[in-house]
This record gives C-alpha cells, structure tokens and sequence, in this order.
C-alpha cells in the first residue's frame, strides 16, 4: 500500500473537540502542534473543482519550515482512500512561480491549527480551521494488507472513539472553503 492513504475526517462541535483533545492527552501519545498551511490549485485545462466531490487535489504544503508538493487522487466519491504523491522541496515560491508559468490556478488557501496524536496503528489530528470550525481526522498507519482491511479497521476505531454520531467530511477542506467563498 505504498503511496496510499487511508483516512477518514469528522465534522465535530467545540465542545467535542475540547474534551476528546483531553481524552487524548491521557490516552494517546502527543506527537506536536502545527500550523498548517495549504495552497491548493488546478490546471486550466482540467478543473478540479468542476465536480460536485472533486477526486484530484495538487497542493504546496508548508510544515514546521519544509515546504512540500503534495498530489491526491482519491479512489472513489466520498472515499477514504488515495494515492498521495508527494516531494519534498526548497523554495515554495520557486514552486509557485512553476506553478503559474504551465498554466496552473491558485483555488485556495487552507490555513489550520493542528493537534497531532499516535493511538496504536492510528495517527489522529485534531484540526481547527477558522473559516470551518472543529475536525477530527484519523489516519492509518499501520501495516494492512489491502485497502479494505485498512477502511474497516479505520470505521472500527472511529467507533470506538465515539466519532460515528458525526457528519464525515467527504469533500475536504478546500473544497468547503471554496463553497463557504460562494456563499459570501
């Protein structure tokens, strides 16, 4: 399963949010704290936003001093799986200018406080965008098999986590920034 990702997000209120980060705090390992910040974009040619669950997303991803160009193409509408490409590069502005020159478009930029914790095969952040409100996003990382034994592990534990009561986010946050621009 190399170059996928399996993860699910959660739509959850503050007060969720505040207590399952204390639950965290006693129960899972505290890995750090980042604020995270994700210019997204598509090529003129093809837009990915055009769709109503847009499968494809190309970002240049800034972490704790490293910038990053990151590619997901999600298997399935509303999904949990992708393959994610991703390299590790110098200068995010080189990369833009790159960017701009073949005719790629600036969609949005996600700016989000992240809270990251490890629980057994689980890596789980703890997210709030200002723009959007709480998150809560599991990831395997553990080794499966398949893609399908990673999912139902993945439900599995956000079950136990008490997370299936709330809505799943199936479009991703810049897709939701987007819609929250058009609305005004």
């Amino acid at each position: 399963m190399q170059d996928t990702e399996v993860e699910i997000t959660y739509i959850v209120n503050e007060e969720f949010f505040n207590n399952f980060k204390q639950k965290l705090l006693k129960e899972a390992k505290f890995i750090k704290t980042q604020e995270q910040f994700d210019e997204y974009f598509t090529p003129a040619h093809t837009n990915y936003i055009d769709k109503e669950y847009p499968n494809e997303w190309l970002s240049i991803r800034s972490r704790g001093g490293k910038t990053i160009v990151n590619y997901k193409n999600w298997h399935k509408v509303g999904g949990v799986s992708c393959d994610e490409l991703e390299a590790l590069c110098e200068n995010k502005d080189d990369i833009r200018k790159i960017f701009m020159a073949v005719g790629m478009k600036s969609l949005c930029t996600v700016t989000k406080h992240r809270d990251i914790f490890m629980m057994g095969n689980f890596e789980i952040a703890l997210d709030y965008l200002k723009e959007l409100g709480y998150f809560i996003e599991i990831e395997t990382k553990g080794d499966f098999e398949t893609i399908k034994e990673a999912e139902e592990a993945l439900y599995e534990f956000a079950r136990k986590l008490n997370l299936d009561g709330f809505k799943q986010d199936t479009k991703g946050y810049p897709m939701l920034i987007i819609e929250n621009l058009k609305k005004g």
